[in-house]
């Protein structure tokens, strides 16, 4: 009898351990296993593809009959009325600036002159739509250099980024935008003060080191005139060899054609975005360029889409209509120098992978 009782205690004490030894090894494999399974996903967190989407606009000028209409309505979101939807489409908006944000009185107002200067009381409307306003163009230093740096201390107090300069001065022509991860670097080139590409090539090439992206913002070309300049193709070029990812131009006042060299969009102009000039078709249509800037294990990539826009004699501008927004983009392919498949994809996406 006692030696059955012994017998059924091994056996149980046999069994108990190994109970436990089986228990403590799933424990342990399932340890390894979280441990396995949440390496994999920090693995995926660190390499995961990164995209930012910017939108940029053409020229912004908010004195004048802009200023006239505007204070009339009570409303300094005024021009921005008919078309608030689109600056919600990106990550963030860029856009050139025609004119200093001074305390000076409007002398445009008054006489319709060419002297620009744009009264603070815009600053939140724009720092609301807006991560960084481009002042690389002509009317920068309409109020001197007392009204770039009002100008300046303006914009820094929202916070809200500037780049460029009248004289492409070597401290002033950039900035770097941070974005879900990417960082792109935002040039401003003024080409019409002789004043030289030389900074801004320098620029570019330090900016190459930094930054994931860099996109320039010449102000350039002819006033009115439906293609570009020798001038502006030439320093197209000379920004694409100097590292830029793509460049997006104004001043000229009207749609101009699209480009490609070395595999990056060149977009000669933009046209006019908010503006007082109301008399030809062609100065009160201009576009936006949505820009994807992608990174992932492949590479780098950027797709950009076009979105038309039309501006009304009251100088509200709103997205364009969709059969409008066809003949548009088909008008600004036609004069494009780039190869059918381009062509193609611009016709049927409004768009331009690259």
């Amino acid at each position: 009898m006692k030696k059955t009782v012994l017998i059924f205690t091994l056996i149980f004490f046999l069994a108990a351990a190994s109970w436990f030894l089986i228990k403590g090894w799933n424990k342990k494999n399932l340890q390894e296993e979280a441990a396995v399974d949440f390496s994999a996903s920090t693995n995926v967190e660190e390499n995961k593809d990164r995209q930012a989407t910017i939108m940029f606009f053409g020229d912004i000028m908010l004195d004048r009959q802009v200023a006239r209409l505007t204070k009339k309505s009570g409303d300094f979101a005024y021009p921005f009325l008919f078309i608030e939807d689109i600056f919600n489409i990106a990550d963030a908006n860029v856009a050139n600036l025609e004119g200093p944000i001074t305390s000076f009185d409007s002398e445009a107002e008054k006489n319709n002159s060419m002297r620009f200067t744009i009264t603070p009381l815009f600053v939140p409307e724009l720092t609301e739509r807006f991560a960084a306003l481009s002042l690389a163009n002509n009317h920068t230093l309409d109020f001197g250099e007392e009204g770039l740096r009002e100008t300046k201390q303006n914009l820094s107090k929202e916070d809200l980024l500037f780049f460029g300069d009248y004289l492409n001065r070597g401290d002033n022509i950039s900035v770097v935008l941070r974005k879900n991860d990417i960082k792109i670097g935002l040039v401003g080139y003024h080409a019409l003060a002789g004043a030289g590409i030389t900074n801004v090539v320098l620029d570019i090439e330090k900016l190459k080191e930094i930054c994931d992206f860099v996109v320039v913002m010449p102000h350039w070309g002819e006033e009115y005139e439906l293609l570009p300049s020798e001038s502006q193709l030439t320093d197209a070029k000379a920004l694409i060899d100097a590292g830029a990812d793509a460049v997006v131009g104004g001043h000229p006042h009207v749609a101009q054609p699209v480009g490609i060299y070395k595999g990056k969009a060149i977009f000669y102009s933009l046209g006019n975005f908010i503006f007082d000039q109301y008399f030809s078709e062609e100065v009160m249509k201009g576009f936006a360029v949505k820009m994807a800037l992608n990174i992932s294990e492949e590479g780098k990539s950027i797709k950009c889409e076009l979105v038309p826009i039309q501006n009304n004699r009251a100088s509200q501008p709103g997205v364009m209509g969709e059969a409008e927004a066809v003949n548009f983009v088909n008008s600004i392919t036609d004069l494009s120098d780039i190869s059918e498949k381009f062509k193609e994809e611009l016709r049927l996406f409004h768009s331009l992978s690259l």
